[in-house]
């Protein structure tokens, strides 16, 4: 999805006499939440760091600018109350590909970009752990099959970022957020997660992974401008 992206774009800058394409490398952290009957009101676990790769267009002809990002972090997601005292979580690498259409504002010798966006989001189970009590961890996983999870959720997105340059170079940074949704919509699986905690008490529990989940996400980025950069803001 990324390389027919950027093959576009790169059609697109030769054939502008005044366009850019920025590429670029940053990091990024989650703040995933879930949302269903089983988590109650603890809808967070913890903030989740991340790596992204990211490419934008530009061109002065035109306020409208698309980009696309591919992004890789892990995600704990609460999935069920145990015993009314503590909170199971699921654990996963998230690997996501998102493509945008922005429009962009020209601020303090910047541009502010935003707009929405449509991706994919995929899963991979990376064990469990328990929050929402200062008073119980985790001590032992005896069983846990939502490791094997391998899950594809279709994202939508709401972005926005301000690009600057740095003087005297084809260089640019940036810092942006961004707020994604998706939704699990499998309600008939089960997955056996059997767990001891530090108080020694043995936990067999059933948990499903659905709902709805939103993913709020702060990032920072530095680009690398291919492309005529005469006249830039």
């Amino acid at each position: 999805m990324l390389r027919l992206l950027l093959t576009c774009l790169i059609l697109i800058t030769s054939i502008s006499t005044r366009a850019q394409l920025l590429l670029g490398v940053g990091a990024q952290a989650d703040f995933p939440m879930m949302f269903n009957e089983f988590v109650g009101g603890y809808h967070h676990q913890t903030g989740n760091p991340g790596f992204r790769l990211a490419a934008c267009y530009e061109s002065e002809q035109s306020n409208f600018s698309p980009a696309a990002t591919v992004s890789i972090s892990t995600a704990s997601l609460p999935v069920q109350w145990v015993a009314n005292e503590f909170v199971l979580s699921m654990d996963f690498v998230h690997l996501q590909a998102m493509l945008f259409g922005r429009l962009k504002k020209e601020v303090n010798n910047g541009l502010l970009y935003y707009g929405v966006g449509i991706g994919v989001s995929h899963f991979s189970g990376d064990g469990v752990t328990i929050g929402g009590s200062d008073n119980v961890q985790l001590q032992t996983t005896l069983s846990d099959s939502s490791k094997y999870i391998k899950m594809l959720a279709p994202t939508v997105a709401f972005n926005i970022e301000y690009i600057r340059p740095i003087a005297n170079s084809n260089f640019s940074y940036s810092i942006g957020g961004q707020l994604n949704y998706f939704y699990f919509y499998d309600k008939t699986t089960t997955y056996r997660i059997d767990i001891v905690d530090t108080k020694g008490r043995y936990f067999k529990t059933s948990p499903q992974l659905s709902g709805h989940t939103l993913n709020p996400m702060l990032f920072v980025n530095l680009y690398y401008r291919f492309g005529d950069t005469r006249g830039r803001y």
